[in-house]
């Protein structure tokens, strides 16, 4: 709520520019006819009916004051449509059109200017959380480039199998392998993940690609991924033992050796 307001500032101060503007026209144009009325009446302002429309509105700041609760529901605008009916019709008539003004027009352009705010907002956010993102992502890749190049002893942008495992016996690289949300258990199978091509070496490509694959736990797409591609290993298994069952039935057809050395009778 406090962020809507903050980015909404100016909408809200011309909102409240134009609320102050019709609480004081109207709130003059219901003192002037209470005072009229009273002129008018001379003694007659005594009277129980006019005693509550002049102590209502009787002055500009308790007309504004009424209007204001009329708009905000902490008064029946009936009671006090009914209160003015002393008054000249017009003024009751201005103060119909006050409500209808306030309530179906400013009430929801205030509505408005907070919602649009929120929404403004949440793109804002949305904004810089994808920036943050992708911040993230190039300083990661910068620090994986720096582990790299550790690594890579002999300067041939590769990584061997024995560099790799040179590497690990530093303690100052594993802790920037587990800095980096990368646990390393077994030295030869951390090797064969991100040797993708089965080389015997790893580039720098490889080397970021499967340590992008590899950081941090499992997601929700890597054991979907995982459980697809076991269903195709399991299905295609299914097609390679159907095919060996008919190769059988075929090779159990076919007639034996004997049976076609054996001299017709």
């Amino acid at each position: 709520m406090i962020s809507s307001m903050m980015t909404s500032v100016k909408s809200l101060t011309w909102t409240m520019l134009v609320l102050v503007t019709q609480f004081y026209i109207f709130g003059i144009m219901l003192t002037q006819g209470t005072a009229y009325y009273c002129f008018d009446r001379g003694d007659d302002c005594e009277a129980p009916e006019a005693r509550q429309l002049k102590a209502l509105f009787g002055s500009l700041d308790s007309s504004i004051m009424m209007l204001l609760q009329a708009m905000s529901n902490g008064i029946s605008w009936g009671e006090l449509l009914k209160i003015l009916s002393p008054l000249h019709i017009s003024y009751r008539f201005f103060f119909l059109v006050y409500i209808i003004f306030a309530i179906f027009a400013m009430v929801n352009v205030v509505t408005g200017v907070f919602v649009d705010g929120t929404v403004q907002s949440s793109k804002r956010d949305r904004a810089n959380l994808i920036q943050e993102e992708l911040h993230s992502k190039e300083e990661y890749i910068a620090a994986m480039h720096t582990l790299f190049n550790e690594m890579d002893l002999d300067s041939s942008g590769n990584i061997t199998l024995e560099e790799f495992k040179i590497a690990i016996k530093d303690e100052r690289l594993v802790a920037y392998f587990h800095v980096l949300g990368l646990e390393i258990e077994d030295v030869e199978i951390l090797f064969c993940l991100l040797d993708r091509d089965q080389t015997g070496e790893i580039d720098i490509e490889e080397f970021l690609i499967g340590c992008m694959k590899l950081k941090g736990e499992a997601k929700s797409l890597d054991l979907a991924k995982l459980s697809y591609e076991s269903e195709w290993i399991i299905h295609n298994l299914e097609d390679v033992r159907a095919d060996l069952v008919r190769l059988a039935s075929k090779v159990h057809a076919l007639p034996s050796s004997g049976d076609q050395q054996r001299p017709p009778q």
